[in-house]
């Protein structure tokens, strides 16, 4: 909630009308205060954060459009006027500064998004999701072809894309038209040799255009086999038949020497399958559209092991073209005197929490103030684009070397003057799948308590792009491995990845109203009847789903519609370790457990807390049968 005073400054600044007096906002003339001298040195931050550190040095208030932010930036600069670094922070963005005030006032200078830029980021992602449909369309048609003489011509054909693909990657002058083309076949191709997702894709383009328009706004779609080209169905089915084949068991060795003979397993015995039901949902994080595929036999309902990608996601797409058509394999430095003077690694402390969550946006940080380059950079280190947090990232000495760590984050180096921009490729995609940094500074670094969950923590990780989630998950080891005691961090994306029953159960928690989610926190059932269509479908995914545990079997979505969802706790207590109270020398592993053990009751009660946490568990009930569908451990402060 804003305060009061901050209420009161936001009414000002929107009540104010622009300055025009002057065509240049940032006119030193106009306000000789834009010449006064600042320094500043802003390691990865959300525009508004950069924005308050230059109006607190310089005196003059400075602001953000709401906006904008959250969108993150780096900032170095030594000894320079203030109108300069206001400039290049903008540029770096291509947003604008807006001069605002009242006559005979100070000016307020807020920085802007333009119209324009908004209106070119959203038709590219239009553009994005058009190619998207264009490609799973394509690949639709071929998966209605497939036929079982044509598999060698198909990997023929995947290794003939694949040579073509490595040949124009190395020269790095690949165009629109061949990347679409490239994509576009490798989906195809794709489609048609998985049985599961090639069900999927042929279920997908037999809806009609008011149902994709439905599917597209959150709504999920069932199809069944009848609506399946009868020919594909039953090679789909013949193969799903031969995947999930297992294989013969070895004989049972008999328990004592004597026992007069060996016993043996059955071989197995297909069963004759006769349907198909496939589930098709939207992926609020990616953009694309997933499935849930099940093979029928007469009672029994198989498949739904996993959910399968069906179209192709629009941010993963324009992080591919935009990447491919920039030559990324090979990436080259500007032409530009600046890079090729000679510079030096940066030397600072690299166990700080900032280099943890975001290595190489702080490394970049330091090495341009290490050779007194001032640096504006439109830096987003979650972005979809490869998996940046999974690799260590070392000391860089050179531009060269930063331009190669910059490859892994869609971003490229541009010259201004003397000063150096970073730009970012992906720009719609990061701001439309955006995680503010500050949110995961709340997941990683609660004071006392890192890496420890609240349930709303949970449910805003289950909504996480899956390469975030990963990225997530490798940010938090390197920061566990320094803090030493566990946190739930880890253990949350991973259950995750191994059991997708918690995501969308959390998920489907997250889409309650305020009053349902309520009734589950005091341990009332909410029908599934009851919820929002979305959060409903969600938890009858969950149930479908196959779980780790055997009190927790799957569900179909017939006997699940009219359960209810409910919420159980049981309270435990955890240690909770204060860092600040253990000696830096004491923090290693081999270090700390018999540094602890030897202190005194009163010096341990100042290192370790005891704070009460929670093992939630969300069921499905009828009222007679109870199916767990999540558990989470999620601390209380």
């Amino acid at each position: 909630m804003l305060r009061w005073h901050k209420l009161i400054f936001l009414a000002v600044v929107l009540l104010t009308t622009p300055l025009l007096a002057h065509e240049d906002a940032l006119d030193p003339k106009a306000d000789p205060r834009l010449e006064k001298m600042v320094s500043i040195f802003q390691t990865p931050a959300p525009l508004s954060a950069v924005v308050k550190a230059l109006s607190t040095q310089s005196g003059v208030l400075l602001t953000t459009e709401r906006s904008i932010s959250e969108y993150r930036a780096i900032l170095v600069a030594d000894e320079r006027p203030l109108h300069e670094v206001m400039r290049k922070l903008a540029e770096a963005f291509g947003f604008s500064w807006e001069r605002k005030g009242k006559e005979g006032e100070p000016p307020v200078y807020m920085l802007v998004q333009p119209p324009a830029d908004a209106g070119r980021e959203a038709a590219e992602l239009r553009e994005m999701e058009r190619l998207a449909d264009e490609i799973w369309r394509y690949a639709a048609a071929q998966a209605a072809k497939w036929a079982p003489a044509g598999t060698k011509e198909v990997e023929a054909r995947m290794e003939e894309l694949h040579k073509t693909f490595e040949a124009r990657l190395k020269e790095g002058k690949m165009s629109r038209a061949e990347v679409v083309s490239i994509l576009r076949e490798a989906s195809a191709v794709s489609a048609s040799q998985q049985p599961w997702r090639r069900a999927a894709t042929l279920a997908l383009v037999s809806l009609s255009p008011a149902r994709v328009r439905q599917l597209r706004e959150g709504n999920i779609q069932q199809v069944t086999g009848d609506a399946l080209p009868p020919e594909a169905l039953k090679q789909i089915l013949e193969e799903w038949r031969e995947v999930e084949k297992p294989a013969p068991p070895a004989p049972i060795r008999p328990e004592e020497p004597d026992t007069p003979e060996i016993r043996t397993e059955k071989p197995y015995q297909s069963q004759q399958w006769n349907n198909v039901e496939v589930w098709l949902f939207p992926d609020p994080a990616s953009g694309n559209i997933k499935a849930l595929v099940y093979f029928i036999s007469p009672g029994t309902r198989m498949g739904g092991a996993q959910v399968h990608e069906v179209t192709p996601s629009p941010w993963d797409l324009h992080i591919m073209m935009n990447g491919l058509l920039r030559g990324m394999i090979e990436p080259r430095l500007p032409e530009s005197p600046l890079f090729q003077k000679a510079t030096k690694a940066a030397e600072f402390k690299r166990n700080t929490n900032d280099y943890l969550i975001d290595p190489t946006g702080t490394e970049l940080a330091h090495f341009a103030r290490a050779n007194r380059i001032p640096l504006a950079a439109e830096w987003y280190p979650f972005s979809l684009g490869g998996m940046p947090g999974v690799r260590a990232v070392h000391a860089v000495a050179s531009w060269g070397q930063v331009m190669m760590q910059l490859r892994d984050y869609s971003a490229e180096l541009a010259v201004s003057g003397d000063w150096v921009l970073v730009r970012s490729f992906a720009r719609a995609v990061a701001r439309r799948t955006n995680i503010p940094h500050a949110q995961i500074a709340k997941w990683l670094l609660k004071p006392q308590a890192e890496g420890n969950l609240t349930l709303d923590d949970y449910a805003e990780i289950a909504f996480l792009h899956e390469r975030q989630r990963e990225n997530l998950d490798a940010t938090s080891q390197r920061l566990m491995a320094r803090i030493l005691e566990g946190g739930s961090l880890i253990t949350a994306v991973s259950k995750m990845e191994r059991n997708p029953r918690v995501m969308f159960a959390l998920q489907a928690y997250a889409l309650l109203n305020a009053s349902q989610k309520r009734a589950l926190l005091n341990g009332q059932p909410v029908p599934l009847t009851a919820m929002p269509r979305q959060a409903a479908a969600r938890v009858q995914i969950a149930a479908a789903l196959p779980d780790t545990s055997a009190q927790s079997p799957s569900l179909s979505p017939d006997e699940t519609a009219q359960m209810a969802l409910v919420m159980q706790t049981e309270r435990e207590e955890w240690e909770l370790i204060d860092w600040s109270q253990v000696p830096e020398e004491m923090r290693e592993v081999g270090a700390f457990r018999p540094w602890l053990e030897n202190l005194s009751p009163e010096e341990r009660a100042k290192v370790v807390k005891k704070v009460p946490t929670l093992r939630i568990m969300l069921n499905l009930t009828d009222g007679d049968r109870v199916v767990m569908l999540a558990y989470i451990t999620t601390i209380q402060m």
